[in-house]
């Protein structure tokens, strides 16, 4: 019997109740509802094991469910992050990205294009500029969406938010969408920078950065055309007169300012179809189509009349400057440009000859290239001697006539051609100063004579050298920084050296010379004039300046003893010079009489051949004695 029933059983019979006391019928029913019980029992059992493993099953589905959610919701956050990336990176990436419909129609657009236009573009057709430029896109995009080509290319001008002009280049793509959907991909690069850096290239390939006319390389495409042209016209080489000087002397923010002058005069003295250039430092080319003989000389006059003007220094003051303008017409002249050119040089260089600020016109019947070849072939053959240490140092000795006794040695430059012969500086310095070379003569013979110096003065400790300098040096600003920073190279002290000037040097522009004399005053360095006595404008000079020696002209020495006027001339400028406190010296001494006579007169010192010629070496006062007697 089941317990269950049984249970109950006594529960509603008594604890007494026994079912064997039953009858038969109820011990038949008891037995039926017994088994219904343990029937029951077994399938309530066989459920809830049923139930037990669904739930088992329910759980792990469940928990695999949860992982799997969490593995989605983490891919689902990763692909959020990866579209809000990609969409930054289209949106900060520096190119234009659009997407186009098959009609054209667009789609989305990033930041970088809706930023740099500003503009609600609804077609891609409608930035093109021009209708032909749209048919010409529709037929090309008609080939891409046909699958004929993978890409295509446009470029285009597109005009930005602030109405600048902006350079593209498109290359459009097809390209499925989310959807699936065929869409045009359009990616802009924006040009523009290098664009700009290109026509700058171009523009500094043929302009001259400075005054912004044409460069070498524009007027001799100009000039080519213009012979070619078969046409007429002429040819006009413009030099600064002295420019290396304004630079020197005023540095070179005022030398520009000049150039800057002569080109804005140009732009306004020459007529629209004239050409302009600067060649190259104060060169500039003129050419001027169809002009003639007949016409020439007016143009030239007017030109020439701009372009002889000033520039006004800090201080208000104005400086002058002139040009010089040599002429050559074509084909009259020349029909080649090389010639052409060759010919206006000549010409510039002939009204060089005939005086500053003026033109001349080439004429073939007077004009020849001697003089130009001459100069050209001596500042070579001065710069391959410089390069080949063919430059030589001779002294000549200054003796101090008194005591006869060597004060010092002046320094006196020659020059060995490659043939080995001797070259005198009258054959070479005249044609550096007008070449602008003789600065960079100067500077070598001060920093080789200073060389030499030291390597004398630990035998010979009283030894002195006078250095000649010329116009140019002595009128720059930074004569007296490259003459301190010489004496520190070599070591030389500064009282064991002197610096000889013409009057050239200083006449026409004094205030800066004297300003620099008295810089090297303070170094140390003794200072000569030379050539006292020729076309000498004024004697207060010799007040104003810290001289130490003036030196007389030769003229008024080597023929003292028979001109009593030269006599009166020496004796009233040695009381002078010694009333300024400076000594006199006398050059061209020829004879023992003239050096006695010199010293009845107040010269303090002698130089020339009677007493000693330059040598390449220190004559001694034995050799000079000798010499005398």
């Amino acid at each position: 019997m089941h317990k269950l029933l049984t249970r109950q059983l006594k529960k509603a019979f008594g604890r007494d109740f026994q079912i064997e006391g039953a009858s038969s019928e109820l011990k038949g029913l008891l037995t039926s509802v017994s088994d219904a019980y343990v029937e029951f029992s077994n399938e309530r059992k066989f459920l809830e094991h049923t139930l037990e493993k669904s739930s088992q099953e329910l759980t792990s589905a469940n928990r695999l469910i949860t992982e799997k959610n969490k593995k989605l919701n983490v891919q689902v956050e990763a692909v959020s992050h990866s579209k809000a990336f990609l969409n930054r990176l289209i949106d900060s990436v520096p190119m234009f990205i659009l997407t186009l419909n098959t009609d054209l129609k667009i789609i989305s657009s990033n930041s970088k294009f809706l930023d740099s236009t500003n503009k609600d573009y609804s077609s891609f057709l409608s930035i093109l500029p021009d209708k032909k430029s749209r048919v010409i896109f529709q037929k090309e995009c008609e080939s891409l969406l046909a699958q004929k080509v993978e890409f295509i290319h446009n470029d285009m001008d597109l005009l930005d938010s602030f109405n600048n002009t902006l350079y593209i280049t498109w290359t459009h793509t097809m390209v499925e969408d989310e959807e699936g959907n065929q869409v045009i991909l359009s990616i802009g690069s924006d040009l523009t920078h290098r664009k700009e850096a290109e026509n700058a290239m171009h523009w500094l390939a043929h302009n001259d950065s400075l005054t912004g006319i044409g460069n070498r390389r524009a007027f001799q495409e100009d000039l080519k055309h213009a012979i070619q042209s078969k046409s007429y016209g002429a040819l006009a080489f413009i030099d600064v007169n002295h420019f290396k000087q304004i630079n020197d002397l005023q540095g070179h923010s005022v030398g520009d300012q000049v150039l800057i002058n002569i080109a804005n005069t140009l732009k306004e003295e020459t007529r629209s179809n004239d050409y302009i250039s600067r060649l190259a430092g104060d060169e500039f080319m003129v050419i001027m189509c169809r002009v003639n003989e007949e016409v020439i000389d007016g143009l030239l006059n007017k030109l020439l009349a701009a372009l002889n003007s000033f520039v006004t220094l800090e201080d208000g003051t104005k400086l002058p400057y002139t040009v010089s303008i040599g002429v050559a017409l074509f084909p009259q002249h020349a029909s080649d440009e090389q010639s052409l050119i060759v010919k206006a040089d000549l010409a510039m260089y002939q009204a060089k000859k005939a005086g500053l600020g003026r033109w001349h016109v080439f004429n073939p019947e007077e004009d020849d290239f001697s003089n130009l070849h001459e100069d050209s072939r001596r500042i070579h053959s001065l710069k391959k001697a410089i390069e080949d240490s063919r430059m030589q140092l001779y002294y000549q000795p200054i003796l101090k006539l008194d005591e006869i006794v060597i004060s010092h040695y002046e320094v006196l430059l020659r020059m060995v051609d490659e043939k080995g012969n001797l070259v005198f500086p009258g054959s070479f310095i005249p044609a550096a100063e007008r070449m602008g070379l003789i600065r960079e003569v100067d500077e070598w013979v001060l920093g080789h004579a200073l060389q030499q110096l030291a390597l004398h003065l630990p035998s010979m400790p009283d030894l002195k050298f006078t250095v000649n300098i010329s116009a140019p040096s002595l009128q720059s600003q930074d004569f007296p920084k490259i003459l301190q920073q010489a004496l520190w190279d070599s070591g030389v002290p500064a009282s064991q050296l002197l610096i000889e000037l013409t009057e050239t040097a200083y006449i026409d522009n004094f205030d800066q010379v004297l300003k620099n004399l008295k810089q090297v005053d303070k170094l140390g360095v003794a200072i000569a004039l030379d050539d006292f006595g020729v076309g000498f404008s004024s004697f207060s000079y010799l007040k104003k300046m810290p001289l130490s020696y003036v030196k007389l002209d030769g003229s008024y020495v080597k023929d003292l003893l028979n001109v009593p006027e030269d006599q009166v001339f020496v004796e009233s400028v040695s009381k002078m010079v010694q009333a300024f406190g400076m000594k006199t010296i006398a050059e061209f001494v020829g004879d023992e009489a003239t050096c006695k006579r010199l010293l009845e007169l107040g010269v303090s010192y002698g130089q020339g051949f009677f007493i000693g010629q330059p040598k390449p070496y220190l004559a001694s006062l034995d050799e000079i004695k000798q010499n005398i007697q």
